[in-house]
């Protein structure tokens, strides 16, 4: 595909792309520019909607997306409001408070990708909370947290909870 196309089907089979403009550019079959706005856009729907990332990436599962961000008009609208050039996307600080694990406008904030990294689960084929992952032989449960120097091990404990706060 040569050059850009404006694209007016629906992302994942539910989310309008209403741009109105070339949200991609393609020269020699590759991707040569993106829109930041519909970069983070789409990755969200991919997380929400795509099922390979249901299966890839359980903790998605019971992620809700709010339905006014389903078309990206509503998205690119928001998030030009924010201070985001550099910066993640994230759900899961905003959660702790709102108790909604979704994206949405007053669930989700920009974050520097150091800082959203410390709230990622690291184990994400799993349930257990942030920060934890069974201990080799299955009987104790590791904590470690991510630092600007890599991950540090915290210690073993003996249940999740334990461990996770531990992680706190």
């Amino acid at each position: 595909m040569e050059g850009g196309v404006i694209m007016k089907r629906l992302a994942y089979g539910v989310a309008n792309n209403d741009a109105g403009y070339v949200v991609q550019d393609y020269k020699d079959g590759r991707r040569v520019s993106i829109c930041p706005y519909y970069e983070k856009w789409i990755d969200i729907i991919k997380r929400c909607k795509g099922e390979l990332s249901k299966t890839t990436t359980p903790t998605y599962r019971d992620v809700g997306l709010d339905q006014e961000w389903l078309t990206f008009s509503n998205f690119k609208s928001w998030m030009s409001y924010q201070d985001w050039q550099g910066k993640d996307i994230d759900k899961d600080i905003m959660s702790v408070l709102t108790g909604k694990k979704e994206y949405s406008p007053d669930n989700c904030v920009f974050v520097t990708h150091d800082l959203n990294g410390f709230f990622v689960n690291t184990n994400n084929k799993t349930t257990l909370p942030v920060g934890v992952s069974v201990a080799s032989g299955g009987k104790k449960f590791s904590a470690r947290c991510r630092t600007g120097d890599g991950r540090k091990y915290l210690g073993r404990f003996s249940t999740p909870e334990e461990a996770h706060k531990a992680w706190q």
